[in-house]
């Protein structure tokens, strides 16, 4: 199995997301957390489509730091999976690693 990354930081303001994309294999899989999570919404573009990447690639967001920020999950994005902190253990655990990206 792939590792899985973390992104924190909103695309807007990081180019952390763009690079993961390119490095990253289709095993892995990419967790939004923080502001991170800003990238899980249907309407964000900053010339990143995530469908355009890996076809099989999972994406996950972190579902308290969304509504943190005060965002509507029926906003997001449809390839991501909302989970809860519970799920975001469980996906390291499952993972052959995580790699944090900021």
């Amino acid at each position: 199995m792939g590792k899985l990354h973390s992104i924190n930081k909103s695309p807007a303001s990081s180019t952390a997301l763009r690079t993961c994309l390119k490095s990253i294999s289709e095993k892995s899989a990419i967790i939004f957390i923080e502001d991170g999570v800003y990238a899980a919404l249907a309407s964000f573009s900053c010339g990143i489509n995530l469908s355009d990447n890996h076809p099989n690639m999972k994406y996950y967001a972190l579902k308290p730091d969304i509504e943190a920020r005060g965002l509507s999950l029926d906003k997001l994005n449809q390839q991501i999976e909302i989970i809860d902190y519970v799920g975001f253990v469980d996906l390291v655990a499952d993972f052959d690693g995580l790699v944090a990206w900021s």
